[in-house]
């Protein structure tokens, strides 16, 4: 691409695949009358085995269903199950009638959860068939519950109508899944009608899904994108990374409803792929059996999956020369753990960058040698613009520090029932602020060093979090590592490096690892005030560090006031 504005920090990347302007439906219908016979989804842990066949007649009996008990298209659906055969035929079913799904993390707090629920506005709820304890915590969110029969739910609060789930704490108050599939049944004409009638209606620029933020930087958001808006991202994402219909995808990530593993979730049915979902709780061992059986050709996973792989002692056992790549990302990977995982599956490491807010922003391309991978997050994604802006908003020469902005066709429509918000993170022409700090170069690759908030600001001299980290992380016995800024009298503000060590670093201790971070950093800035050994870092449902219970640790350990930590200035 030729940039006009020689020496503006802006990209804008072109591509010569077209957005594709087609539902979940007109697409489920393509390859099932296609490749009727290819297997669409495999899931191994329950030996479940769906070809585009059986996934086109499962769920239009769901999406049928789901008509039948009164659901319409713009309504909302919430789900909240760690069950991946179930979670699919949902998703295929809700999206096929344009009826909203709102995924919720079964790991989310019953306050988190209930503000989550009333948000959306969802007038059923899908509970996954193993999930008991959620459905008790969901009696304590709706007291209502336990005296409900099958039927109508009636809430003060909430708009929800129904439950769907036969856990046995339920003790068959509510339909389950196979009852709903199965009331199509008794009026099979009738049921056919009103699928088709429905599904007419359906267009391509609806309301697809809703999608909650992480919760590292604030409150989580719901944030609402259009069937378009989804299935182009991750047509691109597979442009970009080289992918097939010959390709197999396995995904062994820690929750479903997180936007992360939405990629596997639809390439069977934007791109006629096979996805392989290791239903959350997953092992090695689990993980290497199906890249083994199903040969699998991609794995998409999180650091922790991926150090675990790294560290399994038997790995050789398994048979993983059917891997090309290893898809990734969500947090800072230190570049010798990006070599190792490539140089033990022989593999590309492809990282992308994304949020709930803008699904796939970036991606390395798979012709990039291991510098750039390790250097950048990639370029943009066709379709996709972003520059670069100081304070002022106004463009940065190239390689430039300053604030990331994005705008593209797969931007998020606005936050679910906050206007405010919406309003702050776009402006009136498009662009979104994800809050990053980044640079690019002239070809566009994009270098991320961390959030606007997440920086240290020692002696007047700014730190970002990402640059320390690559620090910390350098020690050969740390395998995880994150910042939390703490006070000092002299510079007004340090830091306090928190680390997990690899399972055999039983003789490193916190003065072992500051003494290693002065000796081999030449940049004062860099050496952290403080050190500290932790077993496992706090978690929020996504898998990310929970920043606020680590903050709130570090300080009481350290006896500091938290109060500093609200009225910091950066």
């Amino acid at each position: 691409m030729m940039n006009i504005a020689m020496n503006k920090s802006y990209y804008h990347s072109t591509s010569s695949v077209p957005l594709v302007a087609a539902t979940t439906g007109d697409m489920l219908d393509l390859f099932a009358r296609k490749t009727p016979h290819k297997e669409a989804y495999i899931f191994p842990v329950e030996k479940i085995r769906l070809t585009f066949a059986d996934l086109h007649r499962q769920v239009s009996a769901l999406a049928t269903g789901f008509l039948c008990v009164g659901l319409k298209r713009g309504d909302t659906l919430g789900i909240l199950s760690s069950c991946a055969p179930e979670y699919i035929l949902v998703q295929m079913a809700a999206a096929t009638i344009g009826v909203i799904l709102a995924r919720f993390h079964i790991a989310l707090p019953n306050d988190k959860l209930k503000n989550s629920m009333l948000k959306s506005e969802c007038v059923a709820l899908v509970i996954g068939t193993s999930d008991g304890d959620v459905y008790k915590r969901l009696g304590q969110i709706i007291p209502d519950l336990k005296k409900s029969g099958s039927g109508i739910l009636q809430t003060k609060e909430l708009k929800l109508q129904q439950i769907i789930t036969n856990v046995s704490a339920a003790q068959g108050r509510w339909k389950s899944i196979d009852q709903v599939m199965n009331i199509g049944d008794v009026d099979p004409e009738g049921g056919q009608k009103l699928l088709e009638e429905t599904r007419k209606m359906v267009e391509f620029g609806d309301l697809y899904t809703v999608f909650y933020t992480s919760g590292t930087t604030g409150p989580s958001k719901g944030t609402l994108h259009t069937y378009l808006a989804n299935h182009n991202a991750y047509i691109m994402s597979a442009d970009r990374f080289g992918w097939t219909t010959d390709d197999i995808l396995l995904s062994a990530n820690p929750s479903l409803s997180h936007c992360n593993s939405e990629i596997a979730h639809i390439v069977p049915v934007i791109l006629g792929m096979t996805s392989v979902i290791i239903s959350p709780g997953a092992n090695v061992r689990d993980t290497m059996t199906a890249i083994q059986d199903e040969r699998c050709t991609v794995l998409f996973s999180g650091y922790r999956s991926l150090y675990n792989l790294l560290h399994h002692d038997n790995i050789d056992q398994y048979d993983y020369s059917s891997l090309h790549s290893i898809l990734t990302g969500g947090t800072t990977l230190a570049p010798d753990f990006i070599k190792n995982i490539s140089t033990l599956f022989q593999a590309k490491v492809l990282i992308i960058y994304g949020s709930s807010e803008t699904l796939c922003t970036s991606g390395r391309n798979v012709t990039l040698n291991e510098k750039e991978v390790i250097d950048t997050v990639g370029r943009p994604l066709g379709h996709t613009e972003v520059k670069i802006v100081n304070e002022n908003g106004r463009m940065v020469p190239f390689n430039t520090l300053g604030e990331l902005l994005i705008r593209s066709n797969f931007i998020f429509c606005s936050y679910i029932q906050d206007e405010e918000k919406t309003k702050k993170a776009k402006s009136i022409d498009g662009w979104y602020k994800p809050g990053d700090i980044a640079k690019i170069n002239s070809n566009g690759y994009i270098t991320i060093v961390g959030k606007t908030e997440d920086v240290i600001v020692k002696g007047g001299n700014k730190m970002y979090y990402a640059i320390l980290l690559d620090y910390i992380l350098s020690h050969p016995n740390v395998k995880a590592a994150c910042i939390v800024p703490v006070p000092d009298d002299e510079f007004q503000e340090d830091f306090c490096a928190c680390v997990c060590l690899i399972e055999e670093a039983t003789s490193s201790c916190c003065d072992e690892l500051k003494d290693f971070y002065i000796r081999n950093n030449d940049t004062y800035n860099c050496i952290p005030k403080h050190v500290m050994i932790f077993d496992d870092f706090p978690e929020l449902p996504s898998g990310k560090i929970d920043q606020k219970s680590m903050s709130r640790d570090v300080f009481a350990r350290l006896n500091l006031n938290e109060d500093w930590l609200e009225h910091r200035v950066q």
